[in-house]
């Protein structure tokens, strides 16, 4: 990263930009800030920002509408899910056999 050009050297369209969005869309089930700026096959949250808007006005061209609260509680979420896991597997480790 960054990634802003095609692998031919030129400019993404919106449509291509878009493509890569619903491909991500359609692996995880989701979108989030973290999800784009660690993946390394489409541009950083950035490049769409400035390309789009916006992350939110980026979702509603690809039909992915939520709200603020949506996204932040869905975040919220997996990351406890994340630490959970997390503890669980240092709480093995320290623990007696």
């Amino acid at each position: 990263k960054p990634m802003t050009r095609n692998s031919d050297g030129s400019r993404f369209t919106n449509k291509q930009l878009l493509q890569l969005v619903r491909g991500l869309l359609r692996q995880h089930g989701y979108l989030s800030h973290r999800l784009i700026d660690e993946d390394p096959s489409v541009p950083t949250v950035q490049f769409f920002r400035d390309r789009f808007g916006g992350l939110k006005a980026l979702y509603a061209r690809i039909g992915y509408e939520c709200t603020q609260s949506e996204l932040n509680r869905s975040g919220i979420m997996r990351t406890m899910a994340r630490l959970d896991t997390a503890t669980c597997a240092a709480a093995a480790s320290i623990s007696p056999s």
